[in-house]
């Protein structure tokens, strides 16, 4: 198994740093440039809540989520959950030995705990493309998928008026 790429590490800002920045700078300590990387989980954790963002694009073979050196941890999940969306090709996320299918838009929850995730895609030509969250997780829930249809969708912003009225008094 190749070796997994080392996670790229963000530290928090200070608001007078913040402020300082060029545009250059900023996209610097705040854009994340390669998420989906084919064959590869890349992951980018942050000192903001510790949170973890990343993606895992599967081809030809399987690729698992390893714990990395800023967890402290023995496996990626034991402390914290993950939140997946898939935003390529139809794939399968294993947890634990038990498969999920999770399609093109389709989430899939894996809570504190879990052992062993993987990522595979139906077809290396068409690959699943799964947009990873992590966070700390203080308790233990049930892995779970989101099909399209169980989403929730939170409808269209309203516009806003900039002539000082609210949008809904025209």
């Amino acid at each position: 198994m190749p070796t997994p790429t080392p996670p790229d590490v963000r530290y928090a800002t200070s608001p007078a740093e913040l402020a300082a920045m060029s545009t250059a700078q900023l996209r610097e300590t705040f854009l994340i440039p390669e998420v989906m990387v084919p064959g590869e989980v890349r992951l980018t954790y942050t000192h903001y809540d510790r949170f973890i963002a990343g993606g895992a694009v599967p081809t030809d073979r399987p690729l698992s989520l390893e714990a990395i050196a800023p967890l402290k941890a023995d496996f990626f999940l034991e402390r914290r959950e993950l939140g997946a969306i898939n935003v390529g090709g139809a794939g399968t996320v294993t947890v634990d030995g038990e498969p999920h299918a999770v399609g093109n838009r389709e989430a899939i929850y894996v809570g504190r705990g879990s052992r062993e995730v993987t990522f595979a895609s139906d077809s290396p030509e068409e690959p699943a493309r799964f947009y990873l969250n992590s966070a700390p997780a203080h308790a233990a829930y049930p892995t779970r998928t989101v099909s399209r249809d169980e989403a929730e969708g939170v409808g269209a912003p309203r516009r806003r008026a900039t002539s000082g009225r609210s949008a809904s008094s025209s």
